[in-house]
């Protein structure tokens, strides 16, 4: 396992159509290729355990019910994501 892999990466393939979940999921990887973002947000050294949590709740964050948090939440403050033509 991937020290910054979800407990739900088998949602990642490519044939399960989340592009979402697998570009939150690619974003916060590439996040800790030159540094330990998580520790740095924590202030402390992440566990094991605070890295799986850390990236469940990421890729999460690309899934519809994810999504919908983010919208509303955005919503409060002004804000709408909007999907770029294709």
């Amino acid at each position: 396992m991937n020290k910054y892999q979800g407990v739900h990466a088998f949602r990642l393939n490519p044939n399960q159509d989340n592009p979402r979940e697998i570009a939150f999921d690619a974003q916060w990887r590439g996040e800790h290729k030159h540094h330990d973002l998580l520790s740095l947000l924590l202030e402390a050294k992440a566990t094991e355990r605070d890295r799986t949590v850390a990236a469940t709740v990421i890729q999460w964050l690309g899934s519809a019910v994810g999504l919908s948090f983010l919208r509303e939440a955005l919503e409060r403050c002004g804000y709408e994501i909007i999907q770029k033509r294709r």
